[in-house]
């Protein structure tokens, strides 16, 4: 459940003693994040890294040496990467992306304070030698480790993409994925680029774009009204600086300061990312000198290396070829970015189904949709390879959390009403971890109403809900599949994910009635990526 806890949270100060409240689920000589490379401000390839020009002026040939075998050797006991100061070296001097620590006194609270306050655990790693003790200790086996589950999940996302890729979203991912409107009509290979290399708040910005302007909801999601309390009134019956304006800056403001206690969760633990791990028993079941001794090929369940492998066939089978390198397990050319995997900064950053509630008094359509607009955009990153399931659970709890605080002292400077805000910032709370997503998808958010949003584990409606009010499900839409060509459907039944099983894929034939050309669903086009301004040299990446 989420904290009661005070808003204001700790203070830094305070942070330290909260260590002994969050574990780290590794020890010794572990298989931890690990893509930094050391390099000068500008590499051959010709990305620019924001690093030290001063401190890179100082270094010889064989410092940069040294540094890059201080990297190559990085295990659990390097994390948090500030704690060893030969390794906060050589990481500063690194393609490293935005260091941050999380005791410093330069983040606005105590990230260990929240982890506390959310009841989140740390992390899991995959097991390795270095775990031995602790797993006999524990009676878990190794190849029973809870990793692997989060791991499969990633793998059968990259077999779905790399054989469905161009197949229409809707019809290929599980119940519990519901796609915005934003994004109908979109291809799995869509999904995954939606979320490449975009501007922070790009996808909620469009989002409450539209519902601003009422565009693309013909039947509307209702009225938005700034809610007062919070936001003083100006005065003005039409506002535009303190309407649409005022939401851009407030996502914006939200994401910069969430960043920073995400980036020093990222630091301290450590967690590689799902293809560092995929590509180290690539190389292994390919060679045995590949082996690295940190990941047992025991350790690791039959059922995962059976998948990576038909990922390498199934690759094959494209233009871009079988596995070569790590980010080719990833739907990105680049790969994930040079930062840790856990928690997920998209899925942090997501935080306009919470916020809307604060600044705004949304209708029940409204934080159906930006549940399902925020929802998409954490788990792409997963369709795309670069994010496990708990990165994006984890990191949307942590955002609304930071958010929260946040907020807590954002809105009393604009001269709303102290206790009514705090007294909101508690009421609007909501767990991701018991949201029901598979509910929400089975209708279409416009019909959405508040006894709806209760059921679905969004207990801020309650009191709107009307007593002795009935909750019937709203009128269904047709399924996405109903009028998609048969050319874009003739293998969809012959891949189901695991946890697809009992939905089954039904394609309906269109009758005479929905049969205007006007009527059929146009797949959109696909994006114009620049792979040149790739996550390498870009903090929000992939």
């Amino acid at each position: 459940m989420v904290s009661q806890l005070s808003l204001d949270g700790m203070s830094v100060n305070e942070c330290e003693s909260m260590d002994k409240f969050v574990t780290k689920k590794c020890s010794g000589n572990c298989i931890m994040f690990n893509k930094m490379k050391c390099t000068t401000p500008v590499d051959p390839g010709g990305a620019v890294f924001t690093i030290d020009e001063k401190l890179v002026d100082t270094l010889s040939q064989a410092d940069f040496d040294q540094c890059q075998q201080q990297l190559d050797t990085l295990t659990c006991e390097d994390f948090p990467i500030y704690s060893n100061e030969d390794t906060m070296r050589a990481a500063q001097i690194s393609n490293s992306i935005s260091i941050r620590e999380a005791n410093s006194p330069g983040l606005p609270h105590c990230v260990m304070d929240v982890l506390y306050a959310l009841d989140t655990p740390a992390p899991l790693n995959p097991p390795c030698t270095g775990d031995k003790r602790r797993l006999l200790e524990e009676g878990e086996k190794p190849e029973d480790s809870a990793y692997w589950d989060e791991l499969e999940q990633v793998l059968d996302y990259q077999l779905l993409r790399v054989k469905y890729g161009d197949q229409r979203a809707t019809l290929m991912f599980p119940k519990s994925f519901p796609l915005p409107k934003l994004w109908q009509g979109y291809s799995v290979n869509q999904v995954a680029f939606a979320v490449f290399d975009e501007p922070p708040c790009y996808h909620q910005s469009r989002f409450f774009h539209q519902v601003f302007k009422n565009v693309d909801f013909p039947h509307g999601l209702g009225h938005l009204e700034v809610d007062h309390n919070v936001y003083p009134s100006k005065g003005n019956v039409v506002e535009f600086i303190d309407g649409i304006i005022m939401a851009y800056k407030f996502c914006i403001d939200t994401v910069h300061h969430i960043s920073e206690g995400n980036f020093a969760l990222k630091w301290y633990y450590g967690k590689a990312r799902p293809e560092e791990v995929s590509f180290n028993i690539f190389k292994c079941m390919q060679d045995e000198e590949n082996c690295d001794e940190r990941l047992p090929m025991d350790y690791v369940p039959q059922r995962i290396k059976d998948k990576i492998m038909e990922y390498d066939k199934e690759r094959q089978k494209t233009p871009a070829g079988g596995v070569v390198n790590a980010p080719d397990f990833t739907a990105y050319p680049p790969g994930s970015p040079i930062h840790p995997s856990w928690p997920a900064m998209h899925s942090a950053a997501s935080n306009w189904s919470f916020g809307s509630q604060i600044l705004y008094n949304p209708t029940a359509a409204m934080v159906c949709e930006a549940i399902k607009t925020d929802y998409a955009v954490s788990w792409a990153r997963t369709v795309a390879g670069v994010h496990y399931k708990y990165d994006n659970i984890d990191g949307l709890n942590i955002g609304q959390e930071q958010a929260a605080r946040f907020y807590a002292s954002y809105f009393m400077e604009t001269g709303g009403d102290v206790e009514y805000i705090k007294q909101k910032l508690i009421e609007k709370r909501f767990d991701w971890r018991e949201v029901d997503m598979e509910y929400l998808g089975e209708f279409d958010c416009i019909n959405a109403k508040a006894c709806h949003l209760v059921k679905a584990g969004i207990p801020s409606f309650a009191a709107d809900v009307v007593a002795g009010e009935s909750c019937p499900l709203p009128e269904e839409i047709k399924p996405a599949s109903t009028k998609v060509e048969a050319a874009n459907v003739a293998t969809a039944e012959s891949y189901i994910m695991p946890e697809m099983a009992e939905s089954t894929v039904v394609v309906e034939e269109p009758s005479e009635e929905d049969s205007d050309e006007s009527q059929t669903v146009q797949i959109p086009p696909s994006f114009d990526f620049n792979f040149a301004n790739s996550c390498a040299a870009n903090p929000w990446g992939p």
